[in-house]
């Protein structure tokens, strides 16, 4: 993935926002099923940040509520240097898409590349999803556990 970035900015398709942009909760399976089964968008933040490593993402973000705002910030000093701009637009704006679909509408988020944060009024965080089952919240997270841990419980071929 970090060749096609690279063969992407010599190109001058360094726009990382743009890719981040065309990434969609369909992209990811049933990680983005969790998402759009958790209760609240702060039920979808805690399935998103457990289960991270399900995602194409590269810099590690932290969320925290600072004030009246939500912080995420992305922690990308180890990423390579050529392309850490590049992926942290890509990400950033990747989870504002899917936080956008997770609501279904266009969330007030404030975007900054330079400071590799993207913000969002914390009273969002009790936001009721529209899809969330009726019943129990994070109805996909189980399946998302096994489908998680699986590879890292299996060592070798299975049976071995």
């Amino acid at each position: 993935e970090l060749r096609v970035i690279r063969n992407l900015i010599r190109a001058g398709h360094d726009d990382g926002a743009a890719v981040g942009r065309r990434y969609h909760l369909s992209a990811f399976g049933i990680f983005g099923y969790a998402l759009l089964s958790s209760r609240t968008l702060l039920d979808a933040l805690d399935v998103a940040m457990r289960f991270l490593d399900l995602t194409y993402i590269f810099g590690i973000p932290q969320v925290r509520v600072q004030g009246d705002r939500v912080l995420i910030e992305l922690d990308d000093h180890t990423l390579p240097a050529d392309v850490r701009g590049f992926l942290a637009e890509r990400d950033l704006a990747a989870i504002d898409t899917m936080l956008a679909e997770v609501v279904a509408r266009p969330l007030p988020t404030r975007f900054s590349a330079d400071r590799r944060t993207l913000s969002m009024p914390a009273e969002l965080l009790d936001l009721r999803l529209p899809q969330a089952p009726k019943t129990s919240g994070g109805l996909a997270v189980t399946p998302s556990v096994v489908v998680y841990t699986s590879p890292r419980a299996c060592r070798g071929f299975p049976g071995r």
